[in-house]
C-alpha cells in the first residue's frame, strides 16, 4: 500500500496554546487504570485536542479478519460497525499500510486516496458512509506485528490540517506509554488473582509478544507439550500463532495423558496462565457435545492417541465401524481431521 502523498512541508509549527493543550491531554491519560479506561479517556481527550465530529478506537487483526470498535460519543457508532470493519479490512488503506509497515506516525485517509476513490470503496458504503465520515486522521499503538490498534478522528467536512497531524504526532509516544501501563496494570491484577487461586503457571509478555519472564511451573509444562530449546524470549510457534490470531478462547493441547490449557490474562494479551493436569477425556464428559454413547467412547479413545484398529479391538467392533463413528463425530463437531476432534475432546472434558 503506497502513500499517495504527504505534505512536503516540515511538521507544522505549534502555538503555545497547542502545547498547553497537549500537556493537559498527556496528564489526563497518564494515570489510567485498565485498557478499557485508557480507550475511553483517550477518545475523550483527542476529541478536545483536535476538532472533529467523533473519535473511534479500533483493534484489528487483518490476517484473521477480526475487529472491535468503540466511539466517543457512543451514539456515533453505526450498527454492526465492527462486523463491517472486519469484512473490509483488506480494503482499508490506513489499516493495510500500518499492518504492512509497522509505522507509527499519524496518517490521514487523504494520504492514500482521493475523496472520489474513498467513496467508491465498499468500506465507505458499509461503514464510513453511514457514519458520515469523509476524512480521517489516525494514530496507532505499538503492538504485535500484523495487528493494528489505535485511534481515528473523524470529520464530515474539511480535511485535517498539518497542524492537526503535528499535534497527534506530538502526543503519540505518550499514548504508547499510557497504553503499555494500562496493559501492565491489568496484567498485574490478573496475575494476583491467579496467584491467590493457587495457579503458579504464569508467563509475562511484552507488547511485541516476547517473553519477559516465565515461572518454573509454566516452563516445565510448555516443555512437555512443545519442542523448546533453552527457554528464550520467544513463545513456541503454536502459542505465538494463537496469540496473533486474537486468542479468542483458550489454547488446549494434550500429550501422554496430560492436558495443557493456556489462557490470556489482562484483557489484551499481556500475560498467560498455563495450567496442566493429568487427565484423559471421558466418554461421560464428551456426551455433552451431543454425541451418542458409542461416539463419545470412540472420541475419548482417539483423544488418548489410539488408532482405529486399537479402538476396534478394545470395543470388540470392526475398524470400519470405528471409522463410521468417527465420521459422525467429525460432522457433529464441525471438524475434518482426527487431531481437531482430539483437541475438541480435550477442550470439552
Amino acid at each position: 500500500m503506497a502513500v499517495r502523498h504527504i505534505s512536503a512541508a516540515a511538521a507544522a509549527a505549534l502555538e503555545s496554546e497547542d502545547l498547553r493543550a497537549a500537556l493537559e491531554f498527556v496528564y489526563e491519560i497518564s494515570a489510567v487504570g485498565d485498557p478499557d479506561e485508557f480507550a475511553d479517556r483517550t477518545m475523550r481527550g483527542l476529541a478536545e485536542l483536535v476538532r472533529c465530529d467523533y473519535v473511534s478506537y479500533v483493534e484489528t487483526n487483518p490476517v484473521a479478519g477480526r475487529a472491535t470498535a468503540l466511539t466517543e460519543p457512543r451514539e456515533a457508532i453505526v450498527p454492526d460497525a465492527a462486523e463491517a470493519l472486519a469484512r473490509n479490512l483488506g480494503e482499508h488503506p490506513l489499516v493495510r499500510y500500518y499492518a504492512e509497515t509497522g509505522e507509527l506516525r499519524a496518517l490521514k485517509m487523504s494520504d492514500f486516496v482521493s475523496q472520489r476513490q474513498f467513496h467508491r470503496l465498499q468500506l465507505y458504503d458499509e461503514l464510513f458512509g453511514p457514519a458520515e465520515t469523509n476524512y480521517l486522521l489516525s494514530a496507532v499503538l505499538p503492538v504485535s506485528a500484523g495487528l493494528v490498534v489505535g485511534f481515528s478522528l473523524h470529520r464530515r467536512s474539511s480535511d485535517f490540517s498539518e497542524r492537526d497531524r503535528s499535534l497527534v504526532d506530538l502526543v503519540q509516544p505518550h499514548l504508547a506509554q499510557a497504553y503499555e501501563r494500562s496493559l501492565l496494570r491489568s496484567a498485574v491484577g490478573a496475575l494476583e488473582d491467579a496467584a491467590e487461586q493457587g495457579d503458579p503457571g504464569l508467563v509475562g509478555l511484552g507488547l511485541d509478544g516476547s517473553v519477559l519472564w516465565v515461572s518454573p511451573e509454566a516452563e516445565q509444562a510448555l516443555r512437555r507439550h512443545f519442542e523448546l530449546p533453552a527457554m528464550s524470549h520467544r513463545l513456541p510457534d503454536a502459542v505465538a500463532n494463537w496469540l496473533s490470531a486474537g486468542c479468542s478462547g483458550p489454547l488446549v493441547t494434550s500429550v501422554d495423558g496430560r492436558r495443557l490449557r493456556i489462557d490470556s490474562l489482562g484483557g489484551r494479551p499481556a500475560a498467560l496462565l498455563v495450567t496442566e493436569r493429568a487427565v484423559r477425556p471421558s466418554a461421560e464428559g464428551l456426551g455433552r457435545l451431543g454425541l451418542s454413547k458409542r461416539e463419545a467412547q470412540v472420541l475419548a479413545l482417539v483423544a488418548q492417541g489410539m488408532t482405529n484398529a486399537e479402538i476396534a479391538r478394545l470395543l470388540s467392533v470392526s475398524p470400519g465401524t470405528v471409522k463410521r463413528h468417527l465420521e459422525h463425530v467429525y460432522a457433529k463437531l464441525g471438524v475434518h481431521r482426527r487431531t481437531e476432534a482430539a483437541a475438541a475432546a480435550w477442550a470439552a472434558d
